[in-house]
C-alpha cells in the first residue's frame, strides 16, 4: 500500500507541472524569423516585448532550451566566468548586419545564471 500511495504521489508532481502556457499579445514567430535583427522586425516589436516577453521570461526563470524554443536561436552567445551566459538578440540594423556600418545596433540581452535560468533582461544600446 505504501508504494501505491507513493508512486501515486510522485505520478501526481511530475505529469502536474506542464509547461507555462506562451503569453498572448506577442508574435514570437516573426520575432524568430528577423534573424540579426536586419529587418527590423523585432524593432516593431520592442514595446511588445518589454511588456509582455520580459517579465515572461523573468516570471518563470526559463532555461536556455525554453528561451530557444520562445525566441529562437541566438544571434550571438558569450559564456563568462562562473557559469554565466548571455544571449543576444538584435533588435535593429546595424554592424552585424553589413559590413559599412559603424555601430552595431540595439539588441536584447538575456543573462543566464550558473543554473542556466534566466536571470536578467536588458535592452542594450552600443
Amino acid at each position: 500500500m505504501k508504494k501505491t500511495a507513493t508512486f501515486f504521489s510522485l505520478w501526481l508532481i511530475i505529469f502536474s507541472c506542464g509547461a507555462p502556457e506562451v503569453p498572448k499579445g506577442f508574435d514570437f514567430s516573426t520575432w524568430r524569423s528577423d534573424a540579426m535583427g536586419c529587418s527590423n522586425l523585432r524593432q516593431k516589436q520592442l514595446e511588445g516585448f518589454i511588456n509582455i516577453v520580459k517579465p515572461y521570461l523573468l516570471e518563470h526563470a526559463f532555461g536556455e532550451m525554453q528561451v530557444r524554443k520562445l525566441l529562437g536561436k541566438a544571434d550571438a552567445i558569450e559564456i563568462a566566468e562562473r557559469g554565466m551566459k548571455f544571449y543576444y538578440y538584435y533588435i535593429e540594423k546595424g554592424k552585424q548586419c553589413q559590413k559599412q556600418m559603424a555601430k552595431k545596433g540595439r539588441y536584447v540581452q538575456i543573462r543566464f545564471d550558473a543554473l542556466h535560468r534566466v536571470s536578467e533582461v536588458a535592452i542594450v544600446t552600443p
